[in-house]
């Protein structure tokens, strides 16, 4: 059986749902108070046989959050207020709604000026998972991820993260998630254990500073001021900061960028650790080996959108029947060509002399593009054929390169 729920002085407006519809642990948070009561629905009461276990629970969930249950029939409406700041009772309406997704995004804009930066994506993500915004500079990621994080506004489009409004309702969401930014930097002479300690009690919640700091390798650095710390101590006392008060969400963005490969996979590390404790992150890179190891999902974005949206495994797998061919020439060429059968892209390099061509049917397509060099009298000097990755099909389609990949 589902459960309605509805304000006892509230006239709520109706939208029907399924009894598949709900979640198998309703989890009622007090706003702004970290504050968690958990009880299972009617599912969970089914599948450990108590069939009286319906009613009682949605009592107890009405007594809890002092609202009161209209009916216990197979379909039922489930009522949603329009209340100030999306809570009532203290509540937030989310926590009654079945969804495992943690963001939510529909048609996201953000523009500086004349400048669009992210144009109307969308994209969910999942409870537990390792999701990965890839692309080049100024492709959109940091713009993105700021605004989810509450530090930026939106200037279209809707985005909920866990089940807040990024912009309206900032305090809130801001005590439940992590952060680690592209550049993080502290007063020069702040011990690494006070930095932790300082930020912990920003937040309703936090984790011993010693526990995270013995976490990281970083206890023997707890009286270290932060100046005197290497670059890649300074990367996770970032983490530790993001950590401290032990977040349903973290967001890292580029946090290996500009570190030695040693310290990187140190990082990588970490974050496979917090994937093992099902603990949501979203990563912003610039490394397609780094989005690979680590992402459940990736979304390629590029000038402002999302070009491609999968598993690693699932955009190569699409890009598996493309191969790349590359002919270096003795002279220039000129900017004109003929369409290359079966061809997907050609591009000229800055000097003229190299031709890069992506095609579907690669030994059809360099057969045509030698019967045309041979017709133009322009000589050979070398020819590669080689099949695309991830990798190749994140530069194809950005026109551009990106740090980190491997030809």
């Amino acid at each position: 059986m589902a459960h309605a729920i509805a304000h006892a002085d509230c006239l709520p407006s109706l939208v029907w749902h399924r009894h598949s519809c709900l979640c198998e642990c309703i989890l009622l948070r007090e706003a702004g108070t970290g504050k968690s009561t958990s009880t299972p629905s009617c599912a969970k009461a089914a599948q450990v046989g108590d069939p009286g276990a319906c009613a009682t629970q949605s009592r107890k969930i009405a007594r809890i959050a002092k609202i009161a249950v209209i009916d216990e029939q197979t379909y039922l409406p489930i009522a949603i207020w329009h209340l100030p700041n999306g809570a009532f009772g203290g509540y937030s309406i989310q926590t009654f709604m079945n969804t495992d997704s943690v963001i939510s995004v529909q048609a996201l804009t953000k523009s500086y000026a004349e400048v669009e930066a992210v144009k109307g994506i969308d994209f969910q993500v999942h409870v537990g998972e390792v999701f990965g915004l890839l692309g080049p500079n100024g492709a959109g990621k940091t713009s993105t991820v700021e605004i989810l994080e509450g530090l930026r506004p939106r200037s279209s489009g809707e985005a909920t993260v866990l089940g807040f409004d990024p912009d309206r309702q900032k305090r809130q969401l801001k005590d439940r998630i992590g952060v680690c930014l592209q550049a993080t930097n502290l007063p020069a002479k702040i011990r690494a254990q006070e930095a932790l300690d300082l930020f912990a009690s920003f937040y309703t919640r936090s984790i011993s500073s010693e526990k995270l700091l013995r976490r990281l390798q970083l206890w023997e650095k707890r009286a270290a001021s932060y100046e005197t710390l290497s670059g890649g101590q300074k990367q996770r006392l970032a983490l530790a900061l993001a950590l401290v008060n032990d977040p349903q969400l973290l967001f890292l963005d580029e946090p290996t960028t500009g570190l030695d490969p040693q310290i990187r996979l140190e990082i990588h590390s970490l974050i496979e650790e917090m994937r093992a404790e099902k603990r949501t992150v979203v990563l912003t890179t610039h490394y397609i080996e780094e989005a690979e190891r680590l992402c459940d999902r990736v979304a390629i974005m590029d000038e402002g959108k999302i070009v491609a949206i999968g598993s690693p495994r699932e955009l190569q797998q699409k890009s598996r029947t493309q191969s790349r061919i590359q002919i270096v020439c003795a002279q220039p060429i000129a900017h004109s060509w003929p369409q290359w059968p079966d061809a997907i892209e050609t591009m000229l390099d800055q000097d003229a002399r190299t031709l890069t061509v992506y095609s579907t049917r690669p030994a059809r397509t360099l057969f045509e593009i030698m019967r045309w060099l041979d017709q133009q009298n322009i000589p050979l000097e070398d020819v590669h054929l080689k099949k695309t990755g991830l990798g190749r099909r994140v530069c194809r389609t950005y026109r551009k390169g990106i740090a980190g990949l491997v030809p």
